[in-house]
């Protein structure tokens, strides 16, 4: 102890690194279990973001820069396991992944749309339920859909059309009055 994790993806809000650095800091309010270290390029649009978060950060908790590809499997080897906490639905079949299945380090990872054709629950990882709409998915709306002026808007008031209605619907666990539950949630939650 503590124990070392990683991250090594791109370093985007996407992919849940935001919430994994919350995690980390929440386990270790009393006691220091484990320390995070994040691999990855900075994307353009989250370098201030993610500056900014490390800038607040604890000490146990390091950006190592990019990963050289070559040596990922051997850095991967390192930690007690990688966290993939993703909140891409259309994931794919992650590298990163692959390469700690190669060093024998095991994933905690987000369940994306095909996470069982790659990730053993239990066996190869961990794996938990995908984000929250209401946590994760409207708040990304609201923050960078709804404020920006190119959005569409009606009377003064943004504008959401719900382009694939059966991937809500599915969404909303096939269910009619969840569906209706939560465009109503989203209809007054905008209002504030």
């Amino acid at each position: 102890k503590p124990y070392k994790i990683c991250l090594l993806s791109r370093v985007i809000g996407k992919k849940g690194i935001k919430e994994l650095i919350d995690a980390v800091i929440n386990i270790n309010e009393n006691e220091l279990c484990y320390k995070l270290d994040i691999y990855g390029p900075i994307d353009d649009d989250y370098k201030t973001e993610f500056e900014d978060i490390m800038k607040n950060a604890p000490q146990y908790i390091s950006y190592k820069g990019v990963a050289e590809h070559s040596k990922a499997v051997k850095i991967l080897g390192e930690y007690f396991y990688q966290a993939f906490p993703t909140k891409f639905r259309t994931e794919g079949h992650p590298g990163s992944i692959l390469d700690s299945y190669h060093a024998g380090t095991p994933v905690l990872s987000a369940r994306w749309d095909s996470w069982k054709d790659i990730i053993e629950d239990g066996q190869t990882g961990i794996t938990f339920e995908f984000e929250n709409f209401k946590e994760h998915v409207w708040k990304y709306w609201c923050q960078w859909y709804f404020t920006d002026d190119r959005y569409l808007k009606i009377d003064g008031k943004p504008f959401l059309s719900i382009y694939h209605v059966t991937h809500f619907y599915k969404m909303c666990g096939n269910n009619s009055t969840t569906a209706k539950d939560l465009i109503n949630w989203m209809r007054a939650d905008i209002k504030n």
